[in-house]
This record gives structure tokens, sequence and C-alpha cells, in this order.
């Protein structure tokens, strides 16, 4: 097999995935979405290029194809958990003899989107959760496309939420939960594909 049909399968799935994704919302709801988030993790700055060029369109075209080839507004926000940002807040509680680590980094929902960002895209960093132990890392979140025109604070708040959204954690991840659902399936079929 040659590496050219495996690139065109995965483009393939994606084309399916959005469809089955919007089709499935219809089928639920009555109605099709007002507009469609895409979170992308493990995505490097020097790829988001390509993946405006070759994945956003075969997104757009699978929201077409399940919904009568009218488009829907898409959003693609890229997400890395990997990077040398330490955010720290500006005063430190007095330590008291039960201090835990967790009381010395920023508060669950700190977001910061000024000074630290990209110059050209539009980042931001979000804390969602709180550090059980030592420092709480802060993603970065970067909008590759806004079609709805999400304002940066909508964006943030339900990257926010989605942090919340976990059924078997009972607080906040460091991740949307989608996305991090999609990492934990991901995982485990690369680990059955390489044990079989």
């Amino acid at each position: 097999m040659n590496k050219n049909f495996f690139r065109l399968e995965i483009y393939n799935r994606l084309i399916l995935l959005t469809k089955r994704c919007v089709a499935h919302f219809k089928e639920n709801r009555g109605h099709a979405p007002e507009s469609v988030v895409f979170y992308y993790s493990g995505v490097a700055e020097g790829q988001f290029d390509n993946l405006l060029k070759l994945s956003v369109p075969l997104m757009k075209e699978g929201i077409r194809e399940a919904n009568n080839d009218v488009e829907i507004p898409l959003c693609v926000i890229s997400v890395q958990k990997a990077n040398n940002l330490s955010l720290f807040p500006l005063e430190f509680p007095r330590p008291r003899p039960d201090s835990r680590d967790h009381q010395f980094n920023v508060p669950p929902g700190t977001v910061v989107d000024t000074k630290v960002v990209h110059p050209i895209y539009t980042q931001f960093f979000l804390v969602p959760h709180t550090a059980i132990k030592g420092s709480a890392r802060a993603p970065r979140f970067t909008v590759l496309l806004n079609e709805p025109a999400f304002t940066l604070d909508t964006i943030e708040g339900f990257s926010h939420a989605l942090c919340y959204e976990h059924q078997i954690v009972g607080r906040a991840t460091a991740l949307p939960t989608p996305l991090m659902v999609a990492e934990d399936y991901a995982n485990r079929g690369r680990h059955v594909f390489l044990a079989a």
C-alpha cells in the first residue's frame, strides 16, 4: 500500500465524519446547526496553512452534502497543550500549614488573550482546570478560521464551558472534553492496532 492511499482514506473519512455529525444534529434537532466548530489537537504552527488548505475544504464538502448543498459557517480552532508559557497570579496567598501547590496557580477560568499571543493569529491561553499537583499548564487555543464571526470572548466562553462536560471526571479538564475524548479514543485505537 502506498502513502497516498492512506492520505486519501483520511480525507474521505473527514468528509464522512463531518457529514455524519451534521446529519446527526439535523436528525435530533429537526434543523441544521447555525455554525460548526472543529477543535484540532497536535497541529504544529507550521501545519496551520496545510490544515486550512486541505482539511477545511473537505469539512465544508461534508457539511454541504449533509445540508442539501447549503453552507454552514465553520470555526476551526487548534489547541496545543505543550507550550512554554507559565502563568502565575499577581499576588501569592499567604502560606498556610495545610497549603497545597494549587493555591499558587492562577484560578480556574483564567484567560490570557493579549501581550503573549501570536501577532497574526487570533490566540488565547486558557486555564480551565485546577492543578492537583504542580503548575497548571495553559493550553494555547489558536483560531484558524472564524466564519461565524464569533467574538473572542464567545470562543473563550464556550471553550471553557466544554472543559466541564466530561462524564467521568467531576472537575474541569485541561482540554475541551470532545477533544480530550477524541484523543483518548485515538490512543486506544493506536494501541489496539500495534498490539494486533
